[in-house]
Formats: structure tokens, sequence, C-alpha cells
């Protein structure tokens, strides 16, 4: 199943959750201006979570079509050559 960002919008937060829970991939975690995000994989569309470190309830979802958003994440892998 490829699922567009716009599938994923139009979805109830509750399928949306379900959807993240059951079907995808935890890439990274990062805390960035008093947010924790977290970015899924679900059958190639990026998901990222964001939630406010003050208040746990205050949370959005955004879908990434660009990868060089991805940046954020990937900067933080360290690749070691033997």
């Amino acid at each position: 199943m490829c699922l567009s960002a716009t599938q994923f919008y139009a979805m109830h937060e509750i399928q949306q959750l379900r959807l993240l829970v059951q079907s995808s991939v935890i890439l990274g975690e990062r805390t960035e201006g008093g947010f924790e995000y977290v970015l899924y994989n679900i059958n190639g569309l990026y998901v990222e979570e964001a939630r406010s470190l003050n208040d746990e309830s205050l949370y959005y979802y955004t879908c990434i079509e660009d990868t060089d958003l991805l940046l954020p994440y990937t900067e933080e892998i360290e690749i070691v050559f033997l």
C-alpha cells in the first residue's frame, strides 16, 4: 500500500495514530526548540511527529515529501569506513 500525504492528512487523528503504531518504522528522533520530533516511514511516506516538551497533548504531524527536509535526521548519522 502506497500512501500519499493527501491521504494521510485526510484520515481522522485516531486513524493516523493507529497507522503509525501498526505500520511504521521509526527512523530518528531529535529535540529542538521545545519540541521532540520523531520521524516515521510508512511504506515510503515520511511523517514527522512534533510533540511539545512542555505540554505532551500538543502535537502535530507533517508529511515530508522533499528529502532535503530529512537533513536534521541524516546529519546525525555517523558513517564509519572500515
